[in-house]
């Protein structure tokens, strides 16, 4: 069995059904593919359980979005202490032998993780061809 049904306006016309719109997760999948860079974020993002790909991940973004940390700050995604706090972090927990001094308070990896995945919130959605 089938059906079809045929919405009828107050003119007695037949009202065109409206075209699918792609969900969310569809339009960002369509950003990353048009978008190496982002791809390549979503990708580290992905398998951030470390400090390195956390790294990684907050780098791709700050290059798409201003190409410098100043450009990428302005935008105002986050708050400014709590991104430095997380590139901080991350810069002093995945050298080996301690290269930088640790900043003053260390982010857990959930909370940097938590923050790229609200930066990449609006990455995704302010990135969208």
């Amino acid at each position: 069995m089938r059906a079809v049904a045929t919405v009828i306006g107050p003119d007695g016309k037949a009202v065109p059904s409206p075209s699918p719109q792609p969900s969310e997760v569809q339009r960002w999948a369509a950003t990353a593919d048009g978008d190496d860079v982002i791809d390549d974020a979503l990708i580290y993002f992905g398998r951030a359980i470390n400090w390195f790909d956390i790294y990684k991940t907050l780098e791709r973004l700050i290059l798409r979005f201003g190409g410098n940390e100043s450009a990428f700050l302005a935008l105002g995604w986050a708050s400014q202490a709590e991104i430095l706090l997380l590139k901080q972090t991350a810069n002093w927990a995945r050298h080996a032998r301690r290269k930088f001094a640790p900043p003053g308070k260390l982010m857990s990896l959930k909370e940097a993780h938590s923050l790229l995945g609200q930066l990449l919130r609006r990455a995704l959605q302010d990135g969208a061809p």
